[in-house]
């Protein structure tokens, strides 16, 4: 008598399926063992010629034998779902998936740890351009002569979208009465303006 390891390795690819669904599914406790009738447990030894399906010991002690759930549900009491192992083959393949289920759990530890450390970069704020609120948009000063000390005569500045006008110069830009640049806008007649990487001394 000897281990059939193909039959060894094909029950322990089935148990493997069946415990690797039961990980996936978030299940931390197997299901209730629903043993089998007696009726049913001397159909499988019939079925098996009373011998252990792995290694054809013979069936002459109860105690050392075990009715084996070959998907690994033990709430699976259907007898193609069974077959009969001594207690040595069923040990084997039970410890073989428990290694495999181990290692399986690792890298899913691992891979799924490795994915939450890795930190998405935030997504860039659309900027749209817009009229320059201080000169309206023509890319003069206030004199005419020189260019908008706000957009530097380009007519046109950058606000994040959607555009916010400021509301304590209403989006002109200007601190009315005396036209100098509005203290909350800066001059731009926008809120939420994209800021400058470089601000340049320029003439009204």
């Amino acid at each position: 008598m000897g281990i059939n390891e193909a039959k060894i390795e094909s029950y322990v690819n089935q148990l493997f399926t069946g415990e690797k669904k039961r990980v996936d599914a978030g299940e931390r406790k197997k299901k209730e063992r629903i043993s089998p009738e007696d009726s049913q447990g001397k159909e499988i030894v019939r079925r098996c010629n009373a011998k252990c399906d792995g290694c054809d010991l013979p069936y002459t002690d109860p105690h050392k034998f075990n009715i084996h759930h070959i998907d690994g549900d033990p709430s699976n009491p259907l007898t193609p779902n069974l077959t009969l192992l001594c207690s040595n083959c069923h040990n084997t393949i039970h410890g073989r998936v428990n290694n495999q289920i181990k290692n399986y759990r690792l890298t899913q530890k691992q891979t799924g740890a490795g994915k939450t450390n890795v930190r998405k970069a935030p997504a860039k704020p659309k900027t749209i351009k817009v009229k320059c609120g201080f000169c309206k948009g023509s890319g003069k000063g206030l004199t005419g002569l020189y260019e908008c000390p706000i957009c530097h005569g380009e007519k046109e500045i950058n606000v994040y979208d959607p555009p916010e006008k400021c509301k304590p110069c209403n989006g002109t830009g200007k601190d009315l009465p005396l036209s100098t640049m509005c203290p909350k806008c800066h001059g731009t007649g926008y809120r939420n303006t994209v800021p400058a990487k470089s601000i340049r001394s320029r003439k009204y």
